[in-house]
């Protein structure tokens, strides 16, 4: 009868566990909104709010700090659950027509200008992506991570509802020191 049992229950559906999104502590927070000069990763300048999963984390992206880039929140909202090169893409070519269906340049999307449209936003897609490797090497530097590890690893985790503005408040609190160790390459901290 037990064997009966086990039998059955295998032809149920599995029911999947939920990934769940891990806490993460001031100090790693810090470490990814100062990437960039504290800017957004993308093209809009403004300063980082927020850490953006370069993979999105519903399609499996990790929540590791190799994942994560500094964003603002305009950004990170646009992007949604889409990769850099498809969300700018999308972003742009979304930009680039009327309602009308008509370009903004006033050519009709039939003059086969869709397609050099499509390639030109592709080239500088690629521009932006290879723009995200370099920020995400800034923020998966070994030695700079141990060095925000050491510098702020006291501050804990975030208190309440996960928001950054503790992590800003200190990036703030602490500019020159951050600007400091940055210009002398995150030394390791004396023994």
């Amino acid at each position: 009868m037990e064997g009966l049992r086990v039998a059955r229950r295998s032809f149920l559906p599995q029911q999947s566990k939920k990934r769940r999104r891990r806490s993460f502590m001031i100090w790693e927070s810090m470490c990814v909104l100062s990437a960039n000069g504290g800017e957004c990763v993308y093209w809009c300048g403004r300063p980082a709010e927020t850490m953006d999963h370069a993979i999105p984390f519903a399609s499996g992206g990790s929540d590791d700090l190799d994942n994560l880039l500094p964003a603002c929140s305009r950004c990170n909202n646009g992007k949604n659950q889409r990769d850099p090169v498809h969300w700018y893409i999308a972003s742009n070519m979304r930009d680039d027509r009327w309602r009308d269906g008509t370009l903004t340049t006033g050519a009709p999307i039939g003059t086969g200008s869709l397609r050099e449209r499509y390639l030109m936003w592709h080239e500088e897609a690629l521009e932006v992506l290879g723009h995200c490797e370099e920020v995400s090497a800034e923020v998966r530097n070994r030695d700079r991570q141990l060095w925000f590890l050491n510098r702020f690893f006291h501050l804990g985790y975030y208190r309440g509802w996960a928001t950054f503005g503790d992590a800003a408040f200190w990036l703030i609190q602490n500019k020159d020191e951050i600007d400091k160790a940055r210009e002398a390459g995150f030394p390791k901290a004396p023994r």
